[in-house]
């Protein structure tokens, strides 16, 4: 959606500066101002209003609107492990989320299962993963599950946990040293 809580919002401070000034500059003028100019200001103004009340409608009364909640998906992540801790990103632009959200600055790695991966690609992540004890995989905007059936087969999984709003976000953590048989 082009008008969703994520622009609205963070620009409405300034919007609310601009609507202001409109209104005070049609207040004070409003006896210079042909009829469409009165109506054209009124109907920019109407119309932002309703889309922005249509934004915070959606914001706060439907969960699945925008509302990706990295900031529990960091929180869930960056738990105490003990050992060797990494977290695999898949796709590669999750990573920003977690930058944004992070507190602990655990090492990560990233891979992209969205797209048909070459016969190397299982032993890419295992490489990426090398050396670490406890790891973490986060997935979301994406259907494929390469990288996930990867780690499934190689590790054994401790914990899953579904963020379901929005684009959804998976996180699955896979403990080292016990492999499947």
């Amino acid at each position: 959606m082009l008008f969703d809580e994520r622009y609205l919002i963070a620009a409405s401070p300034f919007i609310y500066i601009l609507i202001a000034a409109a209104v005070v500059e049609f207040w004070q003028s409003r006896l210079k101002l042909s009829g469409w100019q009165k109506t054209a200001g009124l109907a920019a103004l109407g119309i932002y209003t309703v889309l922005l009340l249509v934004s915070l409608k959606n914001y706060y009364l439907d969960p699945r609107f925008g509302k990706e909640q990295w900031r529990e998906t960091v929180a869930f992540v960056e738990q105490p492990q003990s050992g060797k801790t990494v977290i695999v990103f898949d796709p590669t632009f999750l990573r920003f989320n977690y930058d944004y959200y992070q507190k602990r600055n655990l090492p990560y790695v990233e891979v992209d299962s969205r797209f048909e991966q070459g016969p190397g690609f299982a032993a890419q992540i295992q490489r990426l993963v090398t050396g670490y004890d406890s790891i973490w995989l986060v997935r979301s905007h994406s259907d494929n599950s390469s990288a996930l059936n990867i780690l499934e087969q190689s590790f054994t999984e401790d914990d899953h946990r579904e963020f379901p709003q929005a684009e959804g976000i998976e996180v699955w953590h896979f403990r080292v040293g016990v492999k499947r048989p």
